[in-house]
């Protein structure tokens, strides 16, 4: 909608542009028409539900003042919003339930309230929504559903940006508060009902609507004095009494002076009740008038003013206006009349037309009670319902948490185990790359070997080599090392931990760089080190195995481990001994 509304007088600067341009290029005249047609047609399209918009907007700024008169030319365009979008559809729809709302005409279907606060949900609007679910709770409240009309207007107070400047904000707010208000009261829940009346109050003097006041003081009133607050309760009357006077308003005056009557009454005062009463029969029309008929003869009785009483019960129940339950009340009181002046046939009369309408109000009190526990029952259900979506989400919520666990912990194990993989498969590329250098070593070794057999200075260079392993061989067989060795091997002893220190100290001065090597070779533990140590020194498998405590097979086997770990394969014992010798 707002695009089109911005885009109008572009539109026309468009077509008049491409028009000159075909016309200026001779295109054929069928053309042209065409694209008159369809940009007139774009723009028609554009336009027409932006002013159908624009008409809901204007009709809604009057349903409060004029609502027969808005609810009528709503009337003329139902037909037309069958074509409608879905938004204007929905804001139509809002617009007559307010509408009627305001005109007093009772709701007895929720259906469609239902599918607009549906709507308005789910396309949030900062307006409408707020407003779609105070007139929820409005159609519920007049179809007695009042535990879900409280949640409804609740929910309504909850959607609306409070605190805020807006009067709109502001007066929903109050009448909102207001609505919840007078269901507990119906349900007394006096005391309750009370905070809200007090934020009623506040909403209206923050917009200084001394109307809304008058209203909010008079609520205050009555929950005041069912709540056992009889001077806060008076206090309140006198303030809309105030209100009342300084708006000059006579059917406001006139309502708060019915209310303080009846407040007089329930307190015991019926002589100040009768006085105010009494101004109010000069003044009352209509309705009002018809029911202080029936206070003045109520009160006259209580006051022992027996004729008087009776004349204004009769005139009461003659009246096509008056209310049943208020009938009930004045047969009897017409009966107890008759029996304290001595005309017993008139009294059974008065007293059978009492149970008349007893009867009448007790199946409308029934009605009522039954309205009232079928909407409990209903909310109960939706509650119940909601509740059990609720668990379902939350249980497809734990579900979804729960597979989302499995599926990392999955990839965490996946993750790890390639990990590993990779490390193995790492180390096994090691192992292999040090065979193969170490077997190159030894390749190179036997050729250049090989080499210097044939050549004179390459055999000097073989034998200086010989003769610098000859010299480690010769001091290492001369050193103290050697000496501890063999001494252990005829005495068939172990060798000590301090004699080992001095071993490996040895082996290392006629083999420099032979600790270095084995440490490169990997992780060995302390019985393969000095397994090692020995093969260096030239001792036997077997000797080895008495100097270090083991058996000979334990040491075949930790040689052969050995060589599993340093080139990732099987080999033989000797081959291991071979490649330390090598070293």
């Amino acid at each position: 909608m707002k695009m089109c509304k911005n885009h109008e007088s572009i539109v026309f600067s468009v077509y008049f542009i491409l028009f000159r341009l075909f016309r200026c290029q001779n295109f054929h005249l069928s053309t042209c028409t065409l694209l008159s047609v369809s940009l007139f047609l774009i723009l028609f399209g554009c336009s027409r539900p932006n002013r159908i918009q624009m008409r809901l907007e204007h009709l809604d700024s009057l349903v409060s003042e004029r609502p027969d008169s808005v609810l009528r030319v709503l009337e003329t365009m139902a037909d037309s919003m069958a074509v409608q979008t879905e938004s204007v559809r929905m804001r139509y729809a809002l617009l007559r339930i307010k509408a009627e709302d305001k005109a007093d005409i009772v709701h007895t279907d929720d259906s469609l309230i239902l599918s607009v606060a549906q709507y308005y949900k789910q396309h949030t609007n900062d307006y409408l929504t707020p407003e779609a679910l105070y007139y929820l709770g409005r159609v519920h409240s007049e179809m007695g559903d009042a535990p879900q009309a409280l949640d409804d207007f609740q929910k309504a107070l909850d959607a609306i940006q409070y605190p805020s400047d807006d009067l709109f904000y502001i007066h929903l707010h109050c009448v909102a508060n207001a609505q919840i208000g007078y269901l507990l009261r119906d349900m007394r829940f006096y005391e309750k009902s009370i905070p809200y009346f007090l934020a009623s109050l506040q909403d209206d003097m923050a917009v200084g609507d001394s109307v809304g006041m008058c209203y909010d003081y008079r609520d205050l009133a009555v929950s005041y004095f069912w709540t056992e607050k009889r001077d806060s309760s008076l206090v309140c009357y006198q303030e809309a009494e105030k209100l009342a006077n300084v708006l000059d308003d006579s059917e406001l005056m006139l309502e708060v002076m019915r209310n303080k009557v009846s407040y007089y009454r329930d307190c015991g005062e019926y002589q100040k009740a009768l006085d105010l009463n009494t101004k109010l029969i000069e003044y009352a029309n209509g309705r009002y008038h018809v029911n202080t008929l029936y206070m003045q003869g109520e009160l006259l009785h209580r006051l022992g003013v027996l004729d008087s009483a009776l004349y204004y019960y009769k005139t009461y129940m003659e009246s096509a206006q008056a209310d049943i339950h208020l009938k009930e009340s004045a047969a009897k009181g017409m009966g107890e009349i008759a029996v304290m002046q001595g005309r017993p046939v008139e009294a059974v009369q008065h007293f059978s037309d009492y149970v008349t309408y007893f009867e009448r109000t007790d199946s409308l009190r029934r009605e009522e009670a039954v309205i009232k526990m079928l909407g409990l029952y209903n909310y109960q259900l939706r509650e119940r319902q909601n509740r059990l979506l609720e668990l379902r989400v939350e249980r497809t919520k734990s579900q979804l948490f729960v597979l989302l666990g499995i599926i990392v912990i999955a990839a965490l194990v996946i993750w790890v185990v390639v990990r590993e993989y990779k490390i193995v498969q790492r180390r096994s590329q090691l192992q292999e790359a040090r065979l193969r250098h170490w077997r190159h070593i030894q390749n190179r070794k036997k050729e250049e070997y090989e080499e210097n057999l044939l050549s004179s200075q390459s055999q000097q260079t073989n034998q200086k080599g010989e003769e610098t392993v000859e010299s480690g061989k010769q001091k290492l067989r001369h050193s103290h090392s050697t000496q501890i060795v063999y001494a252990h091997i005829r005495q068939s002893k172990l060798i000590k931990e301090d004699e080992w220190e001095q071993i490996e100290r040895d082996v290392n001065d006629a083999y420099p760089f032979f600790n270095d090597r084995l440490l490169d070779l990997g992780q060995l533990n302390e019985t393969e080190r000095r397994v090692c140590l020995l093969l260096k020194m030239e001792v036997s498998s077997t000797d080895i195995a008495m100097l270090i405590g083991r058996t000979p097979a334990a040491i075949t086997l930790a040689r052969k481990r050995l060589y599993m770990k340093c080139f990732g394969q099987k080999g033989s014992a000797a081959e291991w001994d071979e490649y330390v010798k090598s070293l």
